[in-house]
């Protein structure tokens, strides 16, 4: 009999342990590269801001002859025959694609291949599907989104693989401009998905005024809340707006965001019952 043992990713609240000196700008870099694989951490020992994590990259992800260069295709190959299908499922995913419909224009493949595709990769974990939190709660109407959900394979195909033949060749002038430019705005994303992990966590070990059985994205077709936790016993609603950010939070931010949130009727009715008490997460500052 064959057994397989899945070992699952460092999760950033125990990287925080692993790495207690550190401080939360470094591991937050750090998380949005590498992930959860301590393999991967070596390469950014010594780093401290982003212009060494910038360096790091360069030398180890954005070089042919670097040690993480090929590292997410050798690993998709390992996993899967159709190679080149599931490459451009990544590849889509990484530039915007969040539907199977949107997948499917981007691609050319059959809506039910896409979703073929999809379905493997969740069980490889590579991608998640996310529904709204709201949408969980209440059966109907649902949007389903596909998000890349390993960062050191989301990172892979934001920025290397677009440039890939030319960083073959040498020139990886264009890929480090697109990294200056863009690695920020590439954070915002994991600093949201860390952000309703450390509060979740948080809310479980009951360090917070409010106990939530739920904690997740809330989303629709025109709006988004980036941490919405639902405490059932106290029948209160937490409301979090994340920014990665070196700028204070201000109070006319603040205000915009309430209003924000107040003035989404579908909220107000899915809710209905509960507290609609509105709470500002955090915004780092760095």
């Amino acid at each position: 009999m064959t057994q397989r043992i899945n070992l699952k990713p460092v999760t950033f609240v125990e990287l925080m342990k692993e790495y207690p000196h550190h401080d939360f700008n470094q591991l937050m870099l750090l998380y949005s590269v590498a992930g959860g694989i301590p393999q991967y951490w070596h390469a950014f020992n010594n780093c401290i801001d982003d212009k060494h994590f910038r360096g790091a990259i360069e030398s180890n992800i954005m070089d042919a002859h670097g040690e993480l260069f090929n590292e997410a295709m050798w690993l998709l190959n390992a996993e899967v025959v159709d190679f080149a299908g599931y490459n451009s499922i990544l590849a889509g995913l990484a530039q915007g694609g969040e539907t199977i419909q949107d997948l499917a224009d981007r691609t050319g493949f059959k809506t039910a291949k896409v979703e073929e595709y999809l379905e493997n990769l969740i069980i490889l974990d590579y991608v998640t599907k996310t529904t709204s939190i709201v949408e969980r709660r209440f059966f109907g109407r649902k949007r389903v989104e596909y998000k890349i959900c390993d960062p050191m394979i989301s990172f892979w195909y934001t920025f290397v693989f677009p440039y890939y033949a030319a960083i073959q060749q040498g020139k990886t002038q264009n890929a480090r401009k697109h990294l200056k430019s863009h690695f920020f705005n590439y954070i915002q994303y994991w600093f949201r998905q860390v952000a309703t992990e450390i509060f979740m966590t948080a809310s479980r070990q009951d360090s917070l005024p409010l106990n939530c059985d739920e904690v997740g994205l809330y989303f629709n077709h025109d709006e988004q809340i980036d941490v919405l936790g639902i405490d059932n016993t106290k029948k209160r609603v937490f409301f979090g707006d994340c920014a990665y950010s070196n700028k204070s939070y201000t109070k006319a931010e603040y205000d915009a965001f309430v209003e924000r949130v107040q003035n989404i009727k579908e909220l107000r009715t899915d809710l209905q019952g509960l507290r609609m008490g509105v709470r500002h997460l955090f915004r780092l500052s760095l």
